[in-house]
């Protein structure tokens, strides 16, 4: 081992070397050297050769020009010919040639042979005017039906060329014409380019020149069309070079690549390593803070995980750590502060772990608890007059008194975008710090993304501050733990825990983190779309607008926006029935394919075709359970005791089991698990999806697959609901009571519950199932009401329910005014 490692401490970092520098020169020398041999290549082999053909091909092409133009001149001459010989073939004596010469000013002798009287012609040098034996030749083969090509010929210190044609059929003599050199020359004449020259082939190896010089080697030839001739060329190597690309464009280009290598290499050495620091950097800080991280540079991403997870650990242990001292200290707790909210001292002198429960007076007692906020899935409140700032911080302590009985140290807060959620939640930390609880902030996010908190991040509970659809002065939580929705007895154990004053001590410690790229990635990587769709969203003024973009973008599909909470405050008096109304004539007026509405805090889903009509959740459920079904036959899905008549059968018919529950989230929810269910829902617009899910009610993911129904449908969204079993049917009619009138109305409706000819259930209020329709009265899980919904086959049989239970009700109350 060197002296210099020898002599570092332990856990000491040193740099030693750019290893990074290093490889890159080295990387860069790899991608330089290849480039050189390939520019040395193109240099010194490719383009010589390009330039030796790019020369024959402009060579070729120019002997090739003047050997057309001479084969049009030899082929305007022939057909001068052919026109005499047609002229005169009618005349019977030797033809008068006298004005032949007109038509050929070439021609230097113009002759007629003709046959003697016998038939026959005998010819030797000298007759006629043919001077050698190749006239005599051209002129047997003219005679014997040949239509014999020009030749050259060169006799007695002259040269020309001879043409011969038969005239007549049978031939009875010979049209001779000698043509002179003249035009020929003409036609060969060098230029700048070089010189030419046309050749006759006797034989393989003999050839003569018929006209024009060559003062070097032919380069290339071309046969003159319908002769025995060739043009040869010689090339002016100067014409060539000018007419050749030259040599700077390849240099010029080699300068350029080169300069552009060298850049990008020292651009590449220069800025990997600011790049290295700011992905570190930005790394650091996502672990820090909680963030979501997108990491840039993959090589780096298991050092980004495992920064996450060191960086939990390093917090979980300073908490651990902060606690063994506190119980050593004879002072005291030593409080671990976070930087955001800040945590009172503890006034216990000598505190135990928190978990141990002891009684004290809080400083924020409470003389009255408005017990009527404690509902069955939640708590919710007025926030001016009863979820007060003394009953938040009790309630925090009661939960985290619970949290100990359940061995849950941390606990995921989060919030929705209603105004006084964010005070609400600074008190609830506070309360939970002073209570030993360790806390992920995950901020403002709607109610399903806070159950996927639950199952994706470091602890499976949490609180979610929240007012549901309520109005903006409503307000509560949500908790969860152990990822079960904390409902019914766990609501009344925070009451109890509250009126006890039992509280635990300790020093929490508070991180934020985010949690919605990841929730938005989860979904986009279940649920894959045929086709995009157009989407108008209402997000109700809620907290779902946080995600609806980026995911509506994750699944590549338009998305028209309204009512995000930028917009304004939730108007007063906004009903359902009318924001669907709205949303409707939007998604008319956009041309889209369907419209959804979220409720504030986004777990509750509704939907408009693309004709605007409003979708029963039943209905809609029904569409969920046949899909859900062609994957898992026989599966059981859950619905509610509000849920249309038809639901039953037809997932029976579809080839699953529908099982019935009590309505309320919480009560699904519960019913779901014993069920083993793989779907479940409610007419309000909560469904839950344990097939693909985490069974959790998570309206951003149903819209997701109910989008991927529709990308593969082969009708729109109105056909496909048109298309299930329909009925006449109310939406939930809500009959605002005080608590005292609500329960007379129940213990006379169920226990007087004489309705002849129907099935009564009890499950949950009073339901009365007759042959062509039914009827239910139960308390709203939400609301300080009576929740009422009639259904019937038809419009007669909807009247003559509501008949029954309205005199029903009446009968027990005969003060009430029914709104139906």
């Amino acid at each position: 081992m060197s002296s210099e490692l020898k002599s570092q401490k332990d856990g000491e970092v040193t740099s030693e070397g750019d290893d990074l520098k290093a490889l890159l020169y080295k990387a860069g020398l790899v991608a330089l050297v290849p480039a050189v041999f390939a520019f040395l290549w193109l240099g010194l082999i490719r383009e010589p050769l390009l330039q030796s053909g790019t020369a024959t091909n402009l060579a070729q092409a120019t002997v090739e020009s003047r050997a057309d133009m001479v084969g049009l001149y030899i082929k305007d001459l022939e057909l001068r010919i052919d026109a005499l010989t047609t002229q005169l073939e009618g005349q019977v004596e030797a033809p008068d040639l006298s004005y032949a010469h007109l038509s050929f000013p070439d021609a230097d002798a113009i002759s007629f042979i003709p046959l003697d009287d016998l038939g026959t012609v005998s010819i030797s040098p000298g007759d006629f005017g043919l001077r050698s034996h190749i006239d005599i030749d051209i002129v047997r083969r003219a005679f014997g039906g040949e239509d014999p090509a020009p030749e050259f010929i060169f006799d007695d210190d002259k040269s020309y060329t001879l043409f011969a044609r038969g005239l007549g059929k049978p031939v009875r003599g010979v049209f001779v014409v000698e043509v002179s050199q003249r035009r020929l020359a003409e036609l060969i004449t060098p230029g700048n380019e070089g010189q030419y020259r046309i050749v006759q082939e006797i034989s393989s190896a003999i050839s003569d020149t018929v006209v024009g010089a060559l003062q070097g080697e032919s380069l290339v030839s071309a046969d003159v069309m319908g002769t025995l001739w060739s043009v040869e060329f010689s090339p002016n190597p100067d014409w060539l070079s000018a007419a050749q690309p030259s040599w700077w464009g390849l240099l010029l280009s080699v300068v350029i690549t080169l300069a552009g290598i060298v850049a990008s290499f020292y651009l590449l050495v220069q800025r990997s390593g600011q790049l290295l620091k700011s992905e570190v950097k930005r790394i650091l800080e996502a672990a820090e803070l909680r963030t979501p991280l997108r990491v840039t540079v993959p090589a780096i991403t298991p050092l980004a995980k495992m920064l996450r997870q060191l960086s939990l650990l390093s917090r979980r242990q300073l908490v651990l750590q902060a606690r063994r001292e506190a119980t050593r200290d004879d002072q005291g707790d030593v409080t671990v502060k976070d930087s955001d909210v800040p945590v009172p001292e503890p006034t216990e002198a000598d505190p135990k772990p928190d978990e141990l429960l002891v009684d004290h007076e809080s400083t924020g007692t409470i003389d009255e608890i408005p017990a009527h906020i404690f509902k069955p899935g939640s708590i919710r409140g007025d926030v001016q007059t009863e979820l007060t700032e003394a009953l938040i911080e009790s309630i925090g302590q009661a939960l985290a008194v619970m949290c100990g009985d359940r061995d849950i140290q941390t606990l995921i807060v989060a919030h929705d975008s209603r105004p006084s959620s964010k005070q609400i939640r600074t008190i609830l930390v506070k309360a939970l710090l002073a209570s030993g609880r360790d806390v992920i902030d995950v901020g403002e996010i709607p109610t399903p993304a806070f159950y996927f908190a639950t199952h994706e991040a470091e602890t499976d509970s949490g609180i979610m501050i929240t007012g549901g659809h309520g109005d903006e002065h409503i307000n509560g939580f949500k908790i969860v733990f152990h990822k079960k929705l904390l409902s019914g007895v766990g609501i009344e154990e925070i009451l109890a825990t509250i009126r006890s004053r039992k509280t635990t001590q300790g020093s929490g410690r508070t991180i934020r983190s985010r949690i919605e790229a990841d929730y938005i990635d989860r979904i986009a990587m279940d649920v894959s779309l045929a086709l995009p769709l157009k989407v108008v969203i209402d997000n109700d003024f809620g907290t779902a607008a946080r995600i609806t973009e980026p995911l509506l973008d994750a699944l590549d599909c338009d998305l028209v926006s309204l009512n995000s909470p930028e917009e304004g405050p939730r108007p007063e008096g906004r009903s359902l029935e009318g924001a669907l109304k709205v949303l409707g004539e939007r998604v008319i007026a956009e041309g889209a394919d369907l419209g959804v509405l979220f409720d504030s805090d986004g777990d509750r889903l509704h939907t408009v075709t693309e004709t605007g009509i409003a979708v029963g959740n039943d209905s809609l459920l029904m569409l969920f359970a046949r899909d859900m079904l062609e994957r898992n036959p026989g599966a059981d899905v859950v619905y509610d005791i509000q849920c249309t008549r038809q639901f039953a059968p037809f997932v029976t018919r579809t080839g699953g089991r529908a099982q019935m529950s009590r309505s309320g989230q919480a009560f699904i929810a519960e019913k779901m698990l014993q069920a083993k269910a793989l779907l479940a829902g409610d007419f309000s617009g909560h469904i839950f999806f344990a097939e693909r899910w985490y069974g959790f009610d998570d309206a951003p993911y149903a819209m997701a697959r109910l989008l991927e129904i529709l990308a593969t449908a082969s009708s729109g969204f109105g056909e496909i609901v048109a298309a299930l079993p329909q009925s006449s049917s109310t939406p939930e009619i809500l009959l605002e009571l005080e608590s005292r009138s609500r329960k007379k109305i129940m213990r006379a409706l169920v226990s007087n519950a004489d309705f002849p000819g129907a099935r009564i259930t009890t499950l949950d209020g009073l339901r009365v199932d007759y042959a062509d329709g039914w009827g239910l009265v139960h308390n709203s899980i939400t609301e300080s009401a009576l929740s009422l919904r009639f259904e019937g086959n038809d419009d007669a049989s909807l009247e003559r329910v509501k008949g029954v239970l309205r005199k029903a009700i009446t009968e027990a109350e005969p003060s009430i005014n029914l709104p139906f």
